[in-house]
């Protein structure tokens, strides 16, 4: 939003010193703000950044560990020293990025987009250090019909919180129809009470 998304792409790789600045400047900021918010006594903060597509990383590995992690690892190891619980979300596939966020100490990972990930991969690479929050369709829940959101729902809940560390929900916020949402509710308190019950088997394809 500072210099424009093209050239910013292009200065990672022929002005590395400009991009380390503005990203150590917009950083200053944010430490400043987490600083206002530790006063306050907050227990929980909520960070973003989209570094995922549908099918792949929005950059390459090497340039956010190069460029993004340092930055990152200021504001985290803040948080962390405090004992602040970090929530953060990054749309699209996680597979390059999933142990950065370990690593940075993120407590709660969203919204795992069923679309763009692998979620059995997410679970085993997550289970015990981070808990994953969404994964439900945005489609289903947005198109419906009920029987189909439930449906979904017991699905997520024994494939990523059968050993705990989920919070079910959609992957995406939007203006989903309000009885869509209801129906989701019901299904959450159906099928969310442990110990979980796993998912009826599919019945044969009889074609």
């Amino acid at each position: 939003m500072l210099v424009g998304m093209e050239d910013l792409m292009a200065y990672f790789i022929t002005e590395p010193g400009f991009v380390r600045e503005v990203l150590g400047r917009i950083m200053d900021f944010q430490v400043g703000i987490a600083r206002h918010y530790l006063k306050l006594g907050i227990e929980f903060v909520s960070l973003g950044d989209d570094l995922g597509t549908q099918h792949g990383p929005l950059l390459d590995p090497d340039i956010v560990h190069e460029f993004l992690l340092p930055e990152y690892e200021r504001l985290f190891s803040l948080y962390r020293e405090h004992n602040v619980l970090i929530g953060f979300h990054c749309c699209g596939n996680l597979d390059s990025v999933i142990n950065v966020f370990l690593d940075l100490g993120v407590d709660v990972l969203n919204p795992i987009q069923v679309t763009a990930n692998d979620l059995d991969r997410i679970r085993k690479a997550s289970h015990g250090r981070m808990a994953l929050s969404g994964a439900v369709s945005t489609v289903t829940v947005m198109d419906g019909p009920p029987e189909r959101i439930a449906a979904e729902v017991r699905k997520r809940l024994w494939q990523l919180g059968r050993d705990g560390g989920y919070f079910c929900g959609p992957d995406q916020g939007l203006p989903f129809p309000k009885e869509h949402i209801e129906a989701l509710r019901e299904a959450l308190e159906d099928y969310g009470r442990y110990p979980l019950r796993p998912p009826p088997e599919p019945l044969p394809d009889r074609t």
